[in-house]
């Protein structure tokens, strides 16, 4: 492991300095190495509270820590993905409160086509499980490309994990705690299948945090951050549940929920985020589809010699303006159009399957030659 890396995972070790003040500090520094390097003197100029710059004076304790979380990961087989790594999700990148470092057991692309993310009340009822089954059955065509998201915990999670299972479709538990241990442990042979079906379990906590509850809010913006678009199956009108929904608006992820009957306790939370417009009412993958382009691209696939100029106004929009630039990447052209990150995923790769523009490495595009 490089030194980037071992600073990165000693910082996360220092109490109180959540990732957005991280990622501020390191970009108001210049680099991560920086600050191991400066003097005490210069640390404690630095704007910030006083029990912090005395915790990253301790810099050599922090990084002994690092060195122990390192010698497990390898041990364990598990990956450890910098921020500035191209496996890093690039969907996460865009977050301001994005972790420097993410744990992933598992081999999966985290940069894959499609995610989508479900999440729901822990105590689900049998509407519940049946629109759970229903929502990530009907994403069979696309099980080639598609991941499904959640937390691995009882009710709606545990359920979303077991029907991509059953539908032979990808699936990444996010869990609220170091990857030494499982919560809950009931479920450590849907998390292995899930490793073992080309999944993954994911943490942005190191081995010396537990299951705690302030924990799991944490880990609802990983769950948010990871996906294209977050599905709200059931939900009392307050919880976790609810976080994820307002980290999803945050994040300016699309975000669905499955309605329910009025009067329904877990339900009442889905019909109100679309009562109040924050959310899409959806009651099947199809309108999934429908609200992603995704159904376009399908389309574009099995018509790949439609005209250049056969396009929406959005896709000639970015057609246009890849055209003007020798690269552009998906975070500039999401900056100039205020196209959210999810449909331009879908519009780019409209363009590429009708031979307009080019890929490149680091989720770049090019006018094709």
């Amino acid at each position: 492991m490089d030194d980037e890396i071992r600073y990165k995972i000693a910082l996360t070790m220092i109490k109180g300095i959540g990732p957005a003040i991280l990622n501020k500090l390191i970009e108001g520094i210049g680099s991560v190495e920086t600050l191991f390097e400066i003097s005490e003197k210069d640390i404690k100029s630095l704007a910030l509270k006083l029990h912090l710059k005395d915790d990253i004076i301790k810099r050599e304790e922090a990084l002994s820590k690092a060195d122990k979380e390192i010698e497990f990961c390898i041990k364990n087989d598990i990956r450890i993905i910098s921020d500035s790594s191209y496996e890093y999700p690039y969907r996460l990148k865009e977050c301001p409160d994005s972790p420097l470092v993410i744990y992933c057991k598992g081999d999966i692309d985290l940069n894959d086509k499609k995610y989508v993310s479900m999440v729901g009340t822990r105590k689900i009822t049998s509407y519940g499980k049946q629109m759970c089954n229903k929502i990530v059955s009907g994403f069979k065509d696309l099980k080639d490309e598609i991941v499904i998201v959640s937390g691995l915990a009882y009710g709606v999670d545990v359920a979303s994990h077991k029907a991509a299972l059953d539908n032979n479709i990808r699936t990444i538990g996010v869990v609220a705690h170091g990857l030494n241990q499982l919560y809950p442990a009931a479920h450590k042979n849907i998390a292995r299948e899930m490793v073992e079906c080309g999944g993954a379990v994911l943490s942005d906590f190191t081995t010396h945090n537990f299951a705690e509850p302030h924990n799991f809010l944490k880990r609802n913006r990983i769950i948010a951050g990871l996906s294209d678009i977050v599905i709200v199956v059931e939900s009392a009108h307050k919880g976790g549940s609810m976080i994820t929904a307002a980290l999803a608006n945050d994040y300016s992820r699309e975000l669905c929920a499955i309605p329910g009957r009025i009067g329904d306790k877990y339900s009442e939370g889905c019909n109100l985020l679309i009562k109040n417009q924050r959310a899409n009412l959806i009651e099947n993958a199809d309108d999934v589809k429908k609200i992603m382009g995704w159904e376009r691209e399908k389309e574009a696939y099995e018509q790949l010699s439609i005209p250049e100029m056969d396009l929406t106004d959005e896709e000639k929009t970015v057609y246009d303006i890849v055209c003007d630039k020798e690269k552009i990447s998906i975070n500039e052209l999401n900056i100039t159009t205020k196209i959210p990150i999810s449909r331009l995923s879908s519009i780019l790769l409209i363009l590429e399957l009708k031979n307009l523009i080019t890929s490149l490495p680091g989720n770049k595009y090019t006018k094709e030659i």
